[in-house]
C-alpha cells in the first residue's frame, strides 16, 4: 500500500519536475533499527528557496533540513521500508513547485539484530571466545552482507536460520560478510579485538514482564552541553521491587561522546543501605567506563526499589548528538552467594541539547547574530537592501517571509512570536544567497 501511495504522489507531481528541482538522498543502516538519512538534493537556483519533507515509509514524516543535512531515524520494528523525499521550491513570487524523481525513493531493510564484525557469539565484546566459537560454525554458508566490511559498526544481514550458540544466529560468525564461515573471519576478530558495542537500542531490548528493571532514570533530565549531569541508577519499582539481595556489580558505560574527566558513582540516597552497613568499589577503566560493586557488609539481605546510586559526569561544551547509557556484566547476589536472575537490564539514550550556536558568517560576509536569540536577529552584509528573508521550521513550513530593510548597514528580523527551537533561514539578494540554521530561545 505504501509503495502505491508513493507512486501516486510521484505521478501527481511529475508534471512539475524540472532541471532546477532535483530531490535526492542517501541512507545507511547505522545501528539496531536505525537508519541515517542524508539530504543530497541540488540547491535551488538563484532567486528560489527550497524546503524538504521526508516520508520515512512507516507513516511518519519530518523535515530534512538543507542539502548536506543528516538525521538518524529509529524505526519501531524490523522490516523493509520505502522512504521518499519531496522537495518544494519557492520562487520570488512565493509560488511553489514540488518534485520527486527516481533518486527521491529508497527501499531498505532494518533489523534489531545487526552484525558487529568479530563479535561471533554476540556478547557485545570481541575477545578470544569469539575465535573459539568460530569453530562451531566453521564451513557454514548463508546470505552475504551487502556492502560488507570488517569495520566496527552495525551491519545489516538477514538471518541464516541456524544458531552459532544458543539464541545467536549463524550470520554473526560470518565476520567478513562473504557468506561463508572460515578462517578468514578471524581477521575481523583480530582487527576489532577488545571493542564493545551497546547491547541494543532501549526499545528493542527483550524484557521479561513481571520482574524489576535495573535502569538509568532520565526523567526530567536535560543533557546540556558544558554542564554536569547526575543520573539516578535505579533497581525495581513500587509495583515490582527487587527482593532479598546483598549487592550487585556492573560495568557502567557512557557512549556517543568522549568525556574529559571520569564519570563517578555516589550514594547520596540508596535503598540498599546506609554508609554504615554498605561498602562500594569503583575502578575507572576510562573516562567513559567504570566497574562498580556495591553491597551490604552485614550479611543481611534487603528488599526495596528506587535509587541505588547516582551516576555523575560532565558533558564537554563541544559535544553533540546522542548519548548511550549502558550496563554490562551485571551480577546480583544474595547473602548466601547465590547469583540471582529475575530482573531486566535496561540501557537508555538521550540527545545532547546544544545551548549555544556560533554566530554564522558566510563567505560573502553575511552574518546573522546573536545566535541563539530571544527573537531579534541582526543581519549584516553587503548588498542586502530589500533582500528576501525566508525562515522555515524543521519540518519545512514557512514561518516568516519579508524583505530586509537595512539601517546603517544592519537589518533586523523579529521572530519573537515563534516557539523556541531550531529554524532555517534563507537570505536571497539576487547574486547573494545565504542558507543556515538559527536557534530561538525565549
Amino acid at each position: 500500500m505504501k509503495n502505491r501511495i508513493f507512486t501516486l504522489i510521484a505521478l501527481l507531481l511529475s508534471q512539475f519536475v524540472n532541471a532546477q528541482c532535483s530531490a535526492s538522498f542517501t541512507d545507511s543502516v547505522v545501528g539496531p533499527l536505525t537508519v541515517k538519512f542524508t539530504n543530497t538534493s541540488s540547491s535551488p537556483s538563484v532567486g528560489q528557496f527550497a524546503t524538504y519533507m521526508f516520508y520515512y515509509g512507516d507513516g511518519n514524516s519530518g523535515g530534512l533540513g538543507i542539502p548536506g543535512f543528516s538525521v538518524n531515524y529509529t524505526y519501531a520494528a524490523p522490516g523493509t521500508y520505502t522512504a521518499v523525499l519531496v522537495m518544494t521550491v519557492y520562487d520570488s513570487s512565493n509560488m511553489s513547485v514540488a518534485c520527486m524523481d527516481s533518486s527521491s525513493f529508497q527501499t531498505f531493510t532494518v533489523v534489531g539484530d545487526s552484525v558487529w564484525p568479530g563479535d561471533v557469539n554476540s556478547d557485545h565484546v570481541v575477545d578470544a571466545t569469539d575465535a573459539l566459537d568460530l569453530a562451531l560454525g566453521y564451513g557454514s554458508t548463508g546470505a552475504s552482507r551487502s556492502g560488507a566490511s570488517i569495520s566496527w559498526l552495525a551491519q545489516y544481514c538477514s538471518n541464516w536460520g541456524t544458531n552459532i550458540v544458543t539464541g545467536v544466529d549463524m550470520k554473526h560468525a560470518d565476520c567478513d560478510g562473504n557468506g561463508t564461515v572460515n578462517a578468514a573471519d578471524t581477521a575481523a576478530i583480530n582487527s576489532n579485538y577488545g571493542l564493545t558495542h551497546p547491547k541494543t537500542a532501549p526499545h528493542a531490548q527483550h524484557k521479561t514482564s513481571g520482574v524489576p528493571d535495573l535502569y538509568f532514570d532520565l526523567t526530567g533530565i536535560t543533557l546540556n552541553a558544558g554542564t554536569t549531569v547526575s543520573v539516578p541508577i535505579k533497581l525495581g519499582s513500587s509495583s515490582l521491587p527487587m527482593n532479598n539481595i546483598l549487592g550487585l556489580t556492573a560495568h557502567v558505560k557512557i557512549s556517543g561522546i568522549t568525556l574529559g574527566s571520569p564519570e563517578s558513582i555516589a550514594y547520596p540516597t540508596s535503598w540498599l543501605g546506609t554508609s554504615s552497613n554498605t561498602y562500594s568499589f569503583r575502578k575507572s577503566i576510562s573516562n567513559n567506563q567504570v566497574d562498580w560493586a556495591y553491597a551490604r557488609n552485614d550479611h543481611a539481605n534487603t528488599s526495596g526499589n528506587g535509587t541505588m546510586a547516582t551516576l555523575t559526569f560532565t558533558i564537554p561544551s563541544s559535544a553533540s548528538g546522542q548519548v548511550i547509557f549502558s550496563f554490562e556484566n551485571v551480577e546480583i547476589i544474595n547473602a548466601s552467594g547465590t547469583v540471582l536472575s529475575g530482573y531486566n537490564v535496561v540501557d537508555d539514550t538521550a540527545n545532547i541539547v546544544t545551548t549555544g550556536l556560533a554566530n554564522i558568517t558566510a563567505d560573502n560576509g553575511v552574518k546573522v547574530y546573536p545566535n541563539p536569540s530571544n527573537g531579534i536577529f541582526n543581519i549584516t552584509g553587503q548588498g542586502l537592501q530589500n533582500a528576501e528573508v525566508m525562515v522555515t521550521d524543521i519540518v519545512g513550513r514557512k514561518v516568516y517571509n519579508s524583505n530586509l530593510n537595512m539601517n546603517n548597514g544592519i537589518g533586523q528580523i523579529n521572530l519573537s512570536n515563534l516557539t523556541e527551537g531550531v529554524y532555517f533561514i534563507n537570505i536571497n539578494a539576487g547574486n547573494t544567497v545565504y542558507n543556515s540554521k538559527i536557534m530561538l530561545q525565549h
